[in-house]
């Protein structure tokens, strides 16, 4: 009877992992192919838009670029950026290397002054209270606070020549990608999943960006 049991519930839980891994390959799908269209209408209207300097530099290395894209930026940003919206053991840690990032990435002051207030305010969260999950506010500005970061991908005086309405453009799929990622961290309980869609994503988005230069 209670090998029947084991069984059941083995049966059950492969279920539940190949419905979430069907779900997030649906929305993996659908997110590229939303990022394609804005690609192609960004292309159909003639909308200003500026390629990343990064990106430029990285192209005469192919094999950095790929470790970069696909291994360094995600492992590095979804530690500061997601790993400590859900409490943990080392919650504390993620806090503080969200910190660390924000000085090494260079962040513009107001952005640094942002990330450091939200990160003591998410230790005093977790520190004196059940919470098991950070408030909304913290989830939508963390998103905010990324789309933002990668401004440093580019130079000042080359946002600066860009309407407002192309500002939003530029930065509208960092932000399509914070909600996503946030939706897929506190949806799964294995961290490593929203790493592997940070750096599928990447390795799409890059290639996209590649064909347009």
């Amino acid at each position: 009877m209670l090998q029947i049991g084991s069984l059941k519930v083995g049966m059950q839980l492969n279920v539940i992992v190949n419905k979430k891994r069907a779900l997030f390959i649906a929305i993996f799908c659908i997110h590229i192919s939303f990022i394609v269209v804005i690609e192609l209408a960004i292309r159909y209207f003639n909308i200003d838009c500026v390629h990343s300097d990064r990106l430029m530099a990285y192209l005469e290395s192919p094999l950095e670029l790929l470790f970069v894209v696909t291994v360094l930026a995600p492992i590095v940003e979804e530690i500061a950026f997601r790993y400590t919206l859900v409490k943990s053991n080392y919650s504390y840690l993620g806090l503080l290397f969200g910190v660390v990032f924000a000085f090494v990435a260079n962040f513009n002051s107001y952005l640094l002054v942002l990330m450091i207030l939200l990160n003591v305010l998410a230790f005093i969260v977790f520190r004196f209270s059940n919470k098991k999950i950070l408030p909304k506010i913290f989830l939508v500005s963390y998103v905010l606070i990324f789309a933002i970061s990668h401004s440093s991908n580019y130079t000042v005086a080359s946002l600066q020549e860009l309407p407002v309405y192309a500002l939003v453009i530029q930065f509208f799929p960092q932000m399509i990608l914070g909600t996503v990622l946030t939706y897929v961290r506190l949806s799964s309980n294995i961290f490593l999943n929203v790493i592997i869609y940070h750096a599928l994503y990447n390795l799409v988005f890059v290639g996209l960006a590649l064909m347009q230069l």
